[in-house]
């Protein structure tokens, strides 16, 4: 019983980032379909309300909240001093991600109860 095909099998892969962009879309665009899957499931098997934001490597914005991005935002922000937010849409929320910064925003929302 000799091994069948030339390859070794699955391989763990070393973490680093992708240098090709090509390579890396695809695996963003992967990933981020299996993140959204799993948010979808939590939200929907334990009824959680949550909100994912993430911005691709060209800048897009792809956002999954349950129930809707309006209600999660605005039950966050007053626990986490944000400043407030127009009534909200993916861009207007992007818009204001980019503007804030990421690490006081983080701090934030860590610290809420």
């Amino acid at each position: 019983m000799g091994r069948r095909g030339g390859t070794n099998g699955r391989q763990k892969i070393k973490m680093k980032k992708i240098s090709n962009k090509c390579n890396l879309q695809v695996m963003f665009l992967k990933c981020q379909t299996g993140v959204f899957k799993k948010t979808s499931e939590l939200a929907t098997l334990c009824g959680v309300d949550l909100a994912v934001i993430m911005f691709s490597p060209n800048n897009q914005v792809y956002s999954f909240s349950s129930p809707n991005v309006d209600f999660v935002i605005h039950t966050i922000q007053p626990k986490a001093h944000l400043p407030s937010l127009p009534k909200t849409s993916t861009r207007t929320l992007a818009s204001w991600m980019r503007m804030s910064s990421t690490h006081t925003s983080t701090v934030c929302l860590t610290k809420l109860p």
